[in-house]
């Protein structure tokens, strides 16, 4: 619904000043959805020099604008941003400010809107053309290819420059893997080293497959009646239902069923054999079984720390880290980029202080730079105020649900899991 009722018709003249306030709010949005809502936090100040501030409005109004902005980016309600414009802009109009300058402020708040609410950058368009009524609104939207040509013009040249910076590294990376994968596999291949007869090659792979089928199945039945050890009684239900059939004999057989065909469709694929026939393939196939990782994001800290140390303790300790590399954990927030790490503040932006106020250092950093300025100091005001540890794990479990359900639906995508 729109906020204002528009009494001017803004006449030829004015086409630079709404031109000016058009590609400022589109290019806000064009970038919030790029680079994530924090890029609008130094946005106006990068602006200030441009002809829209410097000239066309008061200071008053540009810190309006300013304000609006932050509001968005402090995660302020839609309601409580319309409101403030509303008495804002009315409180101005009653002081000597052009018509030109009410309409560019009324255009400013409606587009503020429509980027906080996620808008697409040309629907924002259509709401201030028709705000600039006509010819000057066709004018426009006629302009807003060539202003979103430019955007992706300076986009492509700093995804350019950033790619040739990163080239050199990227390469020693990827050499370095390289290098390290083929000394793994040469020294896994010893065991098949002497063979001279297709039938001696023959009897070791089924000698081998048949090792991983029972070792497979022996470690996840182990781990499924370890699992539900640690479970307390209130969670068990919800346990035995995140495992399902997983340990179970018939499962298992499924699982193999469908890994073998897997593996066939695979078999041209550069080192899928040599993976087959490595020690780690039983283990991550073990590991790698979501409804595992499912169960081990439900379990409570102090339950999760006794499950790892029996595994150690039972000789198992290899499976931990292969565990923790396919479960999802509150840590992994270190893996997600920015604009992912802002989507899961936006939606736990309540529980946030106290699902941090145990971390280590890096991720409260990767927490803290995701979030406005004012946000900030919230949060490490209250912070500093203390929280009860088990809260704090808690609200760190609802956030892995969160993360996990957006990992699920494709919203966000995690290095960890690529």
């Amino acid at each position: 619904m729109a906020l204002f009722n528009l009494s001017y018709l803004p006449k030829s003249e004015d086409k630079k000043c709404i031109f000016a306030i058009a590609e400022f709010l589109i290019t806000a949005s064009y970038r919030a959805r790029r680079e994530g809502i924090l890029v609008l936090e130094d946005y106006v100040e990068e602006q200030k020099n441009s002809l829209l501030f410097s000239e066309y409005l008061s200071e008053k109004s540009a810190t309006l604008i300013k304000r609006l902005l932050e509001y968005v980016v402090d995660g302020v309600d839609s309601y409580h941003i319309s409101d403030i414009a509303v008495y804002s802009i009315n409180s101005l109009c009653l002081q000597q400010v052009s018509e030109i300058e009410k309409l560019v402020l009324m255009m400013a708040a409606e587009g503020i809107l429509c980027l906080q609410k996620g808008e697409n950058p040309r629907y924002m368009c259509s709401v201030l053309a028709v705000m600039a009524g006509e010819p000057l609104g066709s004018e426009l939207l006629a302009e807003y290819d060539n202003i979103i040509e430019k955007l992706n013009a300076n986009q492509h040249n700093n995804a350019n420059s950033d790619m040739a910076e990163n080239n050199n590294g990227l390469q020693n990376r990827c050499n370095t893997y390289a290098a390290a994968v083929n000394e793994n596999n040469s020294d896994e291949c010893d065991e098949f080293k002497g063979i001279s007869t297709v039938d001696e090659l023959k009897d070791k792979i089924v000698e081998k497959a048949g090792l991983f089928v029972t070792e497979s199945a022996d470690l996840r039945k182990i781990l499924r009646e370890k699992i539900l050890e640690f479970a307390d009684s209130e969670k068990l239900p919800e346990l035995v239902g995140a495992l399902g059939m997983y340990g179970m004999e018939k499962d298992t057989i499924e699982f193999f069923s469908d890994a073998c065909r897997r593996l066939k469709k695979r078999m041209n694929t550069p080192g899928t054999f040599d993976f087959f026939i490595s020690n780690d393939f039983p283990h991550d196939a073990v590991c790698s079984d979501s409804r595992l990782s499912a169960c081990i994001e439900l379990l409570d800290f102090d339950k999760l720390q006794a499950f790892e140390e029996l595994l150690c303790k039972e000789g198992y300790e290899y499976l931990v880290g292969r565990i923790h590399n396919n479960a999802l954990f509150f840590e992994d927030v270190l893996f997600f980029d920015d604009i992912a790490v802002q989507k899961i503040i936006r939606e736990n932006q309540a529980i946030i202080p106290a699902a941090i106020a145990y971390s280590d250092d890096e991720v409260v950093s990767k927490i803290l730079r995701n979030v406005s300025k004012n946000v900030r100091e919230e949060i490490q005001n209250k912070i500093a105020k203390g929280f009860d540890k088990k809260l704090s794990f808690s609200c760190q479990k609802t956030i892995v649900k969160s993360m996990r359900r957006m990992i699920n639906s494709g919203e966000i995508v995690v290095e960890k899991f690529l």
